[in-house]
């Protein structure tokens, strides 16, 4: 529910006599980095499930919050990198 705060405003014309209709468009780049985000905190709570069960001491958090920040850069590297080329 996040990327609604991030929508494009977009001027379209609709008729031939230049009246001018504000339009609201997703953020199809911003939908695939929090994609991308959500895939590395699934990834990260499946290995921090594992490690806690191997030792019941380690820090779940930092091993979720570390992979959910890998596919956010990931996600971000691959938009900017699409918007370039």
């Amino acid at each position: 529910m996040q990327a609604l705060l991030f929508v494009a405003l977009a001027a379209i014309s609709s008729e031939p006599s230049g009246v001018f209709i504000a339009g609201l468009a997703p953020l199809p780049q911003l939908a695939f980095v929090l994609q991308t985000t959500a895939v590395g905190t699934a990834v990260g709570s499946g290995i921090a499930a594992r490690a806690k069960r191997r030792n019941p001491d380690v820090d779940t958090w930092s091993i979720t919050t570390a992979w959910a920040s890998l596919g956010f850069v990931v996600g971000l590297g691959l938009v900017v990198a699409s918007s370039l080329g």
